[in-house]
């Protein structure tokens, strides 16, 4: 899976229209870059919101905890 680049891939209604009906991996991969979108546009918090509950579901994505990590050192 491949993380999303740029603003225009970061569109919100577009994540979450493809979650609805999302299963499996590509649900994983859509979860993921939602979170890493809102990083990317620079809404920490909401990204760490998200990585946490991600991390929850997914625990064995070391990458992501990674971003959560990092994540809960710049929300405080």
């Amino acid at each position: 899976t491949s993380s999303l680049v740029g603003s225009e891939m970061c569109k919100e209604t577009d994540i979450s229209k493809g979650l609805e009906s999302a299963k499996g991996e590509t649900k994983k991969a859509l979860l993921y870059n939602q979170a890493i979108c809102y990083e990317y546009l620079g809404d920490f918090s909401k990204a760490l919101d998200l990585f946490e509950s991600y991390v929850k579901d997914y625990s064995d994505d070391t990458k992501a905890l990674r971003e959560y990590t990092f994540l809960k050192s710049r929300v405080s």
